[in-house]
Formats: C-alpha cells, structure tokens, sequence
C-alpha cells in the first residue's frame, strides 16, 4: 500500500504498483531511479497512434492503448529501464541532448542527458557507457511507456491493457 498525504493512493503488491502505477505521483516515487515524467503534447496519426512531443523530443505510441478522449496534453512517464541510446537520430523519434553527468552503478551506469532546461536519465549497462559533454540520441521503448492526465495525474493507460 502506499499512501500520500494519509490517503490510499494505490494498494497492491510491490510489482504490481511498479509496473502499473495508478498516478504519475506512485510512478515518480516507486522505483529507483525514479520514472521520468515530463509534459507531452498529443498529436494524432492517421494510423492508430499518436505522436507526444515535448521535452525536446517525441515518442509514438498506440493510441488505443490509452485513454486520451481529446486530451491534448499528457504526462509521459518512462523509466530510465526503457531507454536506449539510437544511434540513428530521428529516425524513431527520441531525445537528443548531452551528457550531463554518468553516474557508476557498476554493472550499469545512469546518465542524465540533457537539452535547456529539459533533462532525463537513461539506465545503460556500464560497459562502453557515454562520456561527459556527449551528444546522445534516446529514444523509448513505446510498450513501456505510461501517460498521465495532466492535471489529476491519474493513469491513462486502459484497464486490461498488457505492458511488454
């Protein structure tokens, strides 16, 4: 169970809380590193997805997955798990920004890239990790994502719906 604030804000084994959380609060405050969250606008594909842009970058991602009703502005919740540098900026979206800090974890290191005022951390295996002052392109695993409503920061993702 996990409360804010004295109330239940969601009830459910450590995993399931993990991997579903019900609020962008529960998805910042379980796990470590924690989620990244940033605010998204919605742009809407003629093919069943959707493009969020923002954060000096974008993702797609399957629509029907979420319940975005009109919506169009969203939290996008990734884990720093689900990001993975492409070294063919562009061509699937992502975040491009610099290297602002690695930080050795030993078998992983957890980076903070960066753009303006925008930054977002990347959980990679420390073997060949990125040097400080390096441009990176991130782009993120589009089942893993999580979207929010802005203002309730309640959980978008429709019931039933699988995470991969």
């Amino acid at each position: 169970m996990l409360l804010r604030d004295g109330r239940i804000e969601q009830v459910g084994s450590p995993p399931e809380i993990f991997e579903r959380p019900r609020s962008a609060f529960v998805a910042g405050f379980i796990g470590t590193p924690p989620m990244n969250l940033m605010e998204m606008t919605v742009h809407r594909l003629d093919d069943g997805q959707c493009e969020l842009r923002g954060g000096g970058g974008s993702v797609r991602v399957d629509a029907r997955r979420f319940a975005l009703d009109g919506r169009e502005r969203v939290t996008l919740g990734v884990r720093p798990a689900h990001l993975r540098i492409d070294t063919e900026a562009g061509r699937d979206g992502g975040f491009a920004g610099e290297v602002l800090l690695v930080e050795y974890l030993g078998n992983e290191v957890l980076v903070s890239v960066g753009q303006g005022s925008e930054e977002i951390a990347v959980l990679l295996p420390s073997a060949g990790s990125p040097r400080l002052g390096e441009r990176l392109h991130v782009v993120a695993d589009a089942q893993q994502v999580h979207l929010f409503d802005v203002e309730s920061g309640a959980s978008l993702l429709r019931s039933g719906t699988a995470l991969h």
